[in-house]
């Protein structure tokens, strides 16, 4: 198989989601989650998907067929109906527009495919077997979640907020990369609780008391 994991910017994106049963409700609280415009088109839309509705502005549902004309202006296609030559006529249309999208009932038409995600603040991590075994790919994710504290989330969102600054500073990018070491391990070991002190004083050590760019 020739599967890349590649992630994908989804807020504001226009996703449209064909199928009103479980599937499609799993997908459309998925891609709510990440900020997307989501379009719901089935004859029939189950209760969750319709109280969702209620309550999303982001989330349009249409009872009806669908028709080609569905995809104008979408980027992103999920087939969810529980009939699979439907699910594959959609396939062949998204793959004549260049448009992505996903056969939620197939593995030999699937399209792009969505894994298992562990979600800590910033941090993203994918996880698939490429639909080899759905066990094992959840007990990646267990084994994974175990390992990874929850302080992490901190320990990203701490990082992140000092790399302008670092980057100011310091012109060289090797000792750049030096420093984003250093603070990775002193974030680390404080569980995110990183202040402009630690910034400070890791420059100052790691350029020897010099530090460029602006003051």
């Amino acid at each position: 198989m020739g599967y890349y994991p590649f992630y994908m910017d989804l807020e504001g994106k226009n996703c449209l989601i064909v199928g009103g049963g479980k599937v499609a409700y799993r997908k459309v609280q998925l891609f709510l989650s990440y900020g997307a415009n989501v379009q719901v088109i089935a004859p029939d839309i189950s209760l969750d998907i319709q109280e969702l509705g209620r309550n999303e502005s982001c989330l349009l549902i249409v009872r009806r067929i669908f028709v080609a004309e569905d995809l104008k202006n979408v980027d992103l296609v999920i087939a969810a109906t529980n009939q699979e030559d439907v699910n594959r006529h959609i396939m062949e249309l998204c793959d004549a527009q260049k448009i992505l999208a996903n056969n939620a009932g197939s593995r030999s038409t699937q399209g792009i495919h969505f894994g298992s995600v562990i979600r800590r603040g910033p941090i993203l991590i994918g996880i698939s077997t490429n639909g080899t075994s759905p066990a094992l790919n959840a007990r990646i994710k267990s084994d994974i979640e175990e390992l990874l504290p929850e302080y992490y989330e901190k320990v990203a969102q701490s990082l992140d907020q000092y790399r302008e600054y670092v980057n100011l500073k310091i012109d060289d990018q090797e000792l750049r990369s030096q420093i984003y070491k250093k603070l990775v391990y002193q974030s680390i070991q404080q569980e995110g609780n990183l202040c402009i002190e630690d910034v400070e004083k890791i420059m100052l050590e790691q350029t020897g008391g010099q530090v460029d760019g602006e003051n």
